[in-house]
């Protein structure tokens, strides 16, 4: 499908902010020892800090950012130094590259 210019550079300017913020708050943040591992809430002070009303005409790309800050607000940090598991823990730089390119490349 084809979108207008705007249509599009709205589209590559949200994904340009969403990466940057990636990268300040889990690649750069986790490196922090000062930054808690997680800001638990409960799915009750959940439903009261974060709208997860869905609209019929969509958000603005503001509110999608502002719900992006939310959700690496309180979610666990897995790459942050003092996050243990048995199963995996640290910031995989390469992982994260790669990652990145999957879904770019599959988007």
């Amino acid at each position: 499908m084809h979108h207008p210019l705007p249509v599009q550079m709205n589209r590559i300017n949200l994904s340009q902010d969403v990466f940057e913020m990636c990268m300040k708050r889990v690649v750069q943040g986790t490196r922090d020892r000062n930054t808690p591992v997680v800001n638990f809430k409960t799915p009750e002070e959940l439903k009261e800090l974060v709208d997860f009303d869905l609209t019929t005409d969509g958000n603005h790309q503001e509110d999608l950012l502002s719900l992006c800050e939310k959700v690496f607000d309180y979610s666990a940090l897995s790459g942050h130094p003092r996050f243990f598991n048995q199963q995996y823990g640290g910031l995989d730089s390469y992982g994260v590259a790669g990652s990145f390119i999957t879904d770019v490349i599959n988007a």
